[in-house]
């Protein structure tokens, strides 16, 4: 909307003016993420693996600042496609689908040490199979996914393994 109002309010040269702004610091923003990504898989991940001089690393680093920059288009292009009106909303959903069990998972893994592998596995089948049925047949906002897939997955390993509980306290 401000590129609207700034087109049909102002005056030709201040509206062009800001838009190259807007532009200029889309660009800028775009090209740090993109060098961000670059230099944290060339020396987190390829000089921790691989033994290569510095000219090799600039080398596996650029063209990493390409395969995330098309990463980033192909995204781009997936969101004009499927008519996605926000990726932070699309983004959260896949989220809270993908990773709600997962933090279920981690939750028991630090708080409940009597929960053994079985139940904890279980338990972030059952909350991730939960997540997923609601967002198929339920008209819940996304934002629940997380919550709700971390609760069950608590819950159910929690069941699973109430007799060792008992057992310990004897």
């Amino acid at each position: 909307i401000f590129p609207f109002f700034m087109m049909s309010q102002m005056p030709a040269g201040i509206a062009g003016a800001l838009i190259a702004a807007i532009f200029a610091a889309t660009m800028s923003t775009i090209s740090s993420n993109i060098n961000s990504v670059a230099t944290a898989f060339s020396i987190d991940f390829w000089k921790r693996f691989r033994r290569t001089t510095d000219s090799q690393l600039v080398v596996v680093a650029r063209w990493a600042s390409v395969v995330s920059g098309m990463i980033g288009l192909a995204l781009a292009l997936l969101m004009a496609t499927w008519d996605i009106q926000s990726f932070l909303d699309f983004f959260n959903e896949a989220l809270g689908l993908l990773t709600s069990g997962l933090g279920g998972l981690f939750f028991i893994a630090v708080f409940m040490k009597r929960v053994k592998g079985y139940a904890a596995l279980t338990g972030f089948i059952v909350g991730e199979a939960v997540v997923f049925w609601m967002s198929e047949y339920t008209d819940a906002n996304f934002l629940l996914f997380g919550a709700i897939g971390m609760v069950t997955s608590i819950v159910v390993a929690w069941m699973l393994s109430i007799g060792s509980y008992f057992k310990s306290s004897k």
